[in-house]
């Protein structure tokens, strides 16, 4: 198993929360049988991320990803693009945890383990 990854397909999902709230997600399938799922809800920017999100994976399709600490280099995108985007930045907030969780699951430990993080029982909130 090569340590970059690929990501090979996607799909989107909706998921009703409650009658308020509807998640939008992404799978994201690494062709080794690996799937990552990430949410993209963006309020009304939603269809613009998920549109965004696809055209992303398009641009990276075929192209090996280190981590996901390479996607804005690999996208070209700048930082500023993002302040001024909600939509692009949540299209590759999701992106790179898909890329995160992918290789986590390609390592077998947990996406907070692959993160540097250890579970705790509760967190201050």
């Amino acid at each position: 198993m090569s340590e970059n990854l690929k990501i090979e397909r996607i799909r989107f999902a909706e998921v009703v929360a409650s009658e308020a709230t509807t998640w939008t997600l992404v799978e994201a399938y690494d062709g080794e049988g690996n799937v990552a799922t990430a949410e993209l809800t963006c309020g009304a920017n939603t269809a613009e991320t998920v549109r965004l999100t696809a055209e992303l994976v398009g641009r990276l399709r075929g192209r090996e990803i280190a981590g996901e600490g390479d996607l804005e280099e690999m996208l070209g995108l700048a930082v500023g693009e993002m302040q001024a985007n909600m939509a692009l930045a949540t299209a590759l907030s999701g992106l790179r945890t898909a890329v995160s969780e992918l290789a986590a699951r390609r390592r077998g430990v947990t996406l907070t383990e692959e993160l540097g993080g250890e579970p705790q029982e509760s967190i201050l909130l």
